[in-house]
């Protein structure tokens, strides 16, 4: 979520604390959200002033993947500065289809002779109205005998986040506790500088190895019917 928040805490790179701003940080500690503003660049430029007024934060399960938040030097034709930043691990959700190659073809041409005998329009067409109906009649029926013969296929998903590695949720626990203590003492730099580390943590050996491992064990629960992807199933 982005905002135009008005507050001010050097928690997101402001050079000051107002009342708006610690109620606003309140809020974040309470609902358990992070912030993803990287350095202190102004978000808010006029010819007189100066500040970071524009704040992105989220819920812990995205905050990971927010990459390269910055202040763009484009020009904006605003007060507001743009904020770019991208995306990572996350992957396109792909819709339900039908594969041709699965389709149970005598099915479907024992299907479309049955439903044709049926067709209300039998004779030789001659009015452009009838023909026109009569094409239409006969695409519907095709559709229908296909539909009746060929399964919908859905993609596989897996849900499993491999690269979240041991490593990766000490660096949140301890970003989080450190989050809480700056908030009681009011120092931030500690915070900010274990923030920009975690932000910048990429997957480890273990994630990896961990990700290899889920791949191989998904192609064995499945019978090890691609052995071009895998050689030797035990």
């Amino acid at each position: 979520m982005g905002c135009d928040a008005n507050a001010h805490h050097v928690a997101w790179g402001s050079s000051d604390n107002n009342t708006r701003g610690e109620s606003l940080l309140e809020f974040v500690v309470k609902e358990n959200l992070e912030i993803f503003n990287v350095g202190n660049a102004p978000t808010f430029v006029t010819r007189v002033r100066e500040a970071v007024l524009d704040i992105t934060f989220g819920s812990p399960n995205v905050g990971f993947l927010v990459r390269d938040w910055k202040v763009s030097g484009e020009v904006s034709m605003s007060d507001h500065k743009i904020i770019r930043f991208c995306l990572g691990g996350l992957m396109e959700k792909k819709s339900s289809f039908r594969n041709p190659r699965r389709t149970n073809w005598e099915g479907y041409r024992r299907d479309l002779k049955a439903k044709l005998s049926g067709a209300s329009v039998r004779t030789v067409a001659r009015h452009p109205l009838v023909l026109e109906r009569a094409v239409e009649e006969r695409g519907g029926i095709m559709v229908e005998a296909f539909e009746s013969n060929c399964p919908i296929s859905v993609p596989r998903d897996f849900t499993d986040t491999p690269w979240w590695a041991t490593r990766l949720e000490n660096l949140r626990v301890g970003v989080s506790r450190l989050f809480n203590k700056a908030k009681r003492e009011g120092t931030w730099e500690e915070y900010k500088m274990n923030l920009t580390a975690r932000k910048s943590a990429g997957p480890s050996a273990e994630a990896l190895d961990h990700s290899a491992g889920a791949l191989r064990r998904r192609r064995r629960l499945r019978g090890c019917t691609e052995p071009w992807l895998e050689t030797g199933c035990q």
